[in-house]
């Protein structure tokens, strides 16, 4: 294929890769979050992206086989095209208004079916591409609703632009409903602020099998911090907030903690568990020098497999033991196993966040 749409469908790919990585860990509520400020869904979100390829791909097939068809010539051209839209006329945020009506989701979709369609919508561009591909792509011009009269390979590039600025979207709203949601379980907390802690939690893991999810976490950490730099991965997100390297110290740091908690409930007969401080744990245990992201991963996926097996041990008795955490109360231990297991989704959401504030993709 051509080098200039070559470079364009990688970077179409990297952004949907972006996009399916933040969306597929949320729970059916996380789907349906809204910003404070009105708006889209997360789903409405989704579904406008999959509609937006669509026609896109639709128009970029009319335009392509009318321009071929009227003598079209072969490209010649080779510099690259990423950076040849000028988004800044657009507004920070896309809201819904701004869509055409056609791109404006009418009845809200299951995720698999959302994925689906976006499989379908991806799969039309990278048709399109093979036929289009070795002809001069920059001589053929139809109009942006936007962004004005606009080239092909530029529509390519729009079709990830988007993406990428609707991802931005989708992070807001989950930090608004995160914003809005008591995630954190502040030290000191009252029974009924820790019962809250536990539902959000309990909420954000939604049906998935909490086991499922311990066993899939140290790959998606992985995955999500093999092309972030040591330099990056001790930048914070924003000031007071944690690094990507924070987090997953907290995550390896965590295991331990959990692991302890789950042994001490089943040994002992409904044992105090002492809550922490991980704001403290995190300034004090040297979290940003810690080790290099590559240690801390693969210490997260030996305490995890170690933990792992322990809990897939355990009868059904044993897993209904509990113990009395000093700001949650009584707690067993398929519940610690269910708080654990959000718990990794909600950092993990929180690593791919920080990414993209920080410009990293991937």
């Amino acid at each position: 294929m051509h080098p200039r749409l070559q470079e364009l469908l990688d970077y179409t790919e990297q952004a949907r890769a972006d996009l399916l990585a933040l969306v597929q860990p949320l729970s059916a509520k996380a789907w349906d979050a809204r910003a404070r400020a009105g708006g889209w869904t997360v789903r409405e979100i989704v579904g406008h992206l999959q509609l937006v390829e669509d026609s896109s791909v639709r128009a970029l097939f009319r335009s392509f086989r009318r321009a071929r068809d009227a003598g079209l010539g072969k490209e010649q051209e080779g510099v690259s095209l990423l950076d040849s839209l000028d988004w800044s006329r657009l507004p920070v945020v896309v809201l819904p208004v701004h869509a055409p009506a056609f791109t404006t989701p009418n009845e809200p979709q299951a995720p698999d079916a959302l994925y689906d369609g976006l499989a379908r919508s991806r799969q039309g561009l990278r048709t399109w591409a093979a036929e289009a591909d070795g002809f001069a792509l920059a001589d053929v011009h139809f109009p942006h609703p936007a962004l004005g009269n606009i080239n092909l390979y530029q529509w390519v590039l729009m079709i990830g632009q988007h993406e990428r600025r609707h991802i931005a979207q989708i992070q807001r709203v989950l930090e608004d409903a995160a914003n809005d949601t008591p995630f954190t379980n502040r030290v000191g907390s009252t029974l009924e602020e820790g019962a809250r802690y536990s539902a959000s939690l309990l909420a954000l893991l939604g049906d998935r099998d909490p086991l499922t999810v311990w066993a899939e976490s140290p790959d998606a950490i992985a995955a999500l911090v093999a092309n972030v730099s040591e330099a990056d991965a001790t930048r914070p997100e924003k000031p007071g907030k944690w690094s990507i390297a924070q987090v997953v110290s907290h995550l390896v740091d965590s295991e331990i903690v959990y692991g302890y908690r789950v042994r001490l409930i089943v040994a002992e007969d409904s044992p105090p568990i002492q809550g922490y401080d991980q704001d403290l744990w995190a300034t004090r245990l040297h979290y940003t020098s810690d080790a290099p992201l590559e240690t801390l991963v693969m210490e997260l996926r030996v305490l995890r497999g170690r933990n792992l097996r322990f809990i897939r041990g355990l009868s059904a008795t044993e897993r209904a033991r509990v113990g009395m955490h000093n700001e949650r109360g009584s707690e067993s231990v398929d519940l610690v196993v269910k708080l654990l297991a959000a718990h990794d989704i909600l950092h993990r959401n929180q690593v791919a966040r920080i990414k993209q504030a920080l410009g990293i993709a991937g």
